[in-house]
């Protein structure tokens, strides 16, 4: 079996090259070919001959630096862009489901403000547990960590599905929604924080997929929720209970399935020599690493050219878990300070998300009042507003793949952030649903342009969220931090964004107030 390249000959930069250079070719003659010799400790390996191998031009990366946006092997980032999607998919199922939830409290004086209790359920129980997910961080087998939120997520999902078969009054059914979705949140924080921490070591590009994942996971539960609901409301005629109950188990039970088999692409990742190392790596920061920009042949395929491996210049014991000793609370609040503006800026962009999407937004309807045809009633309306949200928040993510647009600055994230608030009073001239006031003629009186608002509202809430995700614990954009506080400042950042989804689930319960002129908590 073919190996990964273990040892490299040629010029190795030295500790004080490192502060003023991050990447060092080899030269060409150099690069033709790399031997790796009897004498080398990394060569030595269990009856195995070590031959010749040819190479393309290789760059050398140090410890001090990061796999650069876009060279991470793309079987790796795939495996991060899976359990991105694995992390946001319970919560998207959720709140993809309301019109199923709503139907199933119909008549009951909870339904009006359903959604904004179900939001404020998810983020308050995800920002607790994720403050002690973030404490622990390093004392925990990140795995085991990974493995458990998995399969308890997939659980409770698959009693979403076959809720449609027990018949609940409203009260219980409200109670059974709160309770698993707040379990659900639970396990999230703890597997947000261990896939997070993981990603860090690998740097921004991992950073990226798992974001990129997040997104696809809204696109996947949107689209199939209103693909399900369409068909069948198409041969029901109405939203009635039937259609929206056989929606609702169909992409509970595919959610179900999604989340189960991600774990096959997890025990994938444990056992590629990448991780081994890398972990090893993290454990004290003492062990230096180098990655090198080349081929790869070893764990079968061969990675596209130029994408990284990951070679360890001094002998490492391979490790299989990210353990290391947990970060003082010293610590945590200087690696807070370094990254502050980036933390704030992921955290607003999700109080003003949080703070109309979706308990604001669902309750705008199509202006096609007179005879709606299919696509414009409010149940499949509704799912369509979520798929065009989701889609383009999916595409402000993968737009961060691409270096030419990328925005590093901490200054221009931050207004960038800020200058989102301008999207609530747009939703609040659209045509909102007002009790008793059925005549009302919205000043933005056009689904097309509501729509595009939506849109632009996703597009900026994924673009602007993932670069301050990439760029809070990234070496090259945050020099200040060193590689042992890389995972504490990916982590800090993830509870800033839990963070800000907590204030603004609070704060849509203020915005419902001013739509509706009424108590906000009951009706």
């Amino acid at each position: 079996m073919f190996t990964r390249f273990l040892n490299v000959l040629g010029r190795r930069p030295s500790s004080e090259q490192h502060s003023h250079e991050h990447y060092q070719p080899v030269s060409d003659s150099e690069a033709d070919v790399l031997p790796v010799t009897e004498e080398s400790p990394q060569a030595q390996t269990s009856g195995h001959e070590r031959q010749a191998v040819a190479l393309p031009r290789v760059e050398i990366i140090s410890d001090k630096s990061e796999v650069p946006v876009g060279k991470l092997d793309v079987r790796v980032r795939w495996v991060h862009f899976v359990l991105g999607a694995s992390i946001l998919l319970p919560w998207n199922a959720l709140i993809t489901a309301a019109p199923y939830f709503l139907e199933r409290l119909k008549d009951s004086p909870i339904r009006p403000s359903f959604n904004s209790y179900l939001t404020v359920t998810l983020t308050a129980v995800n920002f607790l547990f994720l403050a002690h997910a973030t404490y622990i961080t390093g004392k925990v087998d990140s795995s085991r960590i990974i493995r458990s939120s998995t399969l308890l997520i997939a659980f409770l999902l698959l009693w979403l599905a076959i809720s449609p078969v027990f018949t609940l009054n409203p009260p219980l059914f409200f109670a059974f929604v709160i309770v698993n979705g707040g379990l659900q949140a639970a396990a999230g924080s703890y597997l947000q924080i261990a896939v997070v921490a993981v990603a860090s070591q690998f740097g921004p590009s991992a950073i990226q997929a798992v974001m990129s994942g997040q997104g696809a996971a809204g696109v996947l539960i949107s689209g199939l929720q209103y693909i399900i609901a369409a068909v069948t409301l198409s041969k029901t005629r109405e939203g009635g209970e039937t259609g929206v109950e056989l929606s609702a188990f169909l992409f509970f039970g595919i959610s179900t399935a999604f989340v189960a088999s991600t774990l096959w692409a997890h025990g994938w990742l444990i056992k590629t020599p990448i991780y081994r190392r890398l972990m090893a790596s993290s454990e004290g920061g003492s062990k230096e690493m180098e990655f090198v920009v080349g081929d790869d042949e070893e764990e079968g395929g061969d990675p596209e050219e130029g994408e990284v491996l990951i070679v360890p210049t001094s002998p490492v014991i391979p490790a299989p878990f990210h353990m290391r000793e947990a970060p003082s609370k010293v610590e945590i609040v200087d690696v807070l300070w370094m990254s502050i503006k980036y933390n704030f800026a992921v955290a607003y962009v999700f109080v003003v998300t949080l703070a109309v999407f979706p308990p604001i937004t669902t309750s705008i309807l199509s202006v096609h009042t007179d005879k709606p045809s299919l696509f414009f009633l409010p149940v499949l309306f509704n799912d369509l507003h979520f798929l065009v949200f989701n889609v383009f928040d999916w595409l402000g993510r993968v737009v961060c793949s691409y270096p030419r647009f990328l925005i590093w600055s901490a200054d221009r994230l931050f207004w960038l952030s800020i200058a989102r608030t301008a999207f609530i009073p747009f939703f609040l001239l659209c045509n909102i649903r007002r009790p008793g006031d059925e005549l009302f003629t919205p000043i933005i009186n056009s689904d097309f342009v509501y729509l595009f608002i939506l849109a632009a509202f996703g597009l900026s809430n994924g673009y602007v969220s993932s670069m301050c995700m990439m760029a809070a614990p990234s070496l090259e954009n945050n020099p200040r931090l060193r590689k042992d506080q890389v995972d504490t400042a990916a982590t800090i950042a993830q509870f800033s964004l839990v963070g800000g989804l907590a204030v603004g689930s609070v704060c849509s319960f203020a915005v419902r107030a001013a739509v509706c002129g009424c108590n906000p908590f009951i009706g």
